[in-house]
């Protein structure tokens, strides 16, 4: 499955989605990622991201979906690789040597 910006955030005014006004506003958006995650399995960030922007997936999220057992989620793989950022688990990039990390 592939999500769009539109699936990613809401606007706080409760405004229709609009992709330029979240570009050039996103502090107006909060992200609303969190409700797809109970339904997968694996996710795959490939997004720009930058601390404008809501996150996709927070610490604190994670920490609580844990706490109730075990998930769906059993593996997140950010492309991107934004340290802490829109996933922000992504703690430190993988290397040559160590491709596979495992926090």
């Amino acid at each position: 499955m592939v999500f769009h910006e539109e699936d990613l955030v809401e606007h706080i005014g409760g405004n229709p989605f609009d992709l330029h006004d979240y570009y050039a506003n996103p502090r107006n958006y909060r992200s609303v990622f969190e409700k797809y995650i109970p339904h997968l399995s694996m996710l795959i960030n490939c997004i720009y991201w930058d601390k404008r922007y809501p996150r996709l997936v927070t610490k604190e999220y994670l920490k609580n979906l844990f706490s109730k057992g075990r998930p769906k989620l059993t593996v997140i793989g950010d492309i991107s690789c934004d340290v802490e950022g829109s996933v922000e688990c992504t703690l430190k990039p993988a290397t040559i040597g160590r491709p596979n990390l495992y926090v």
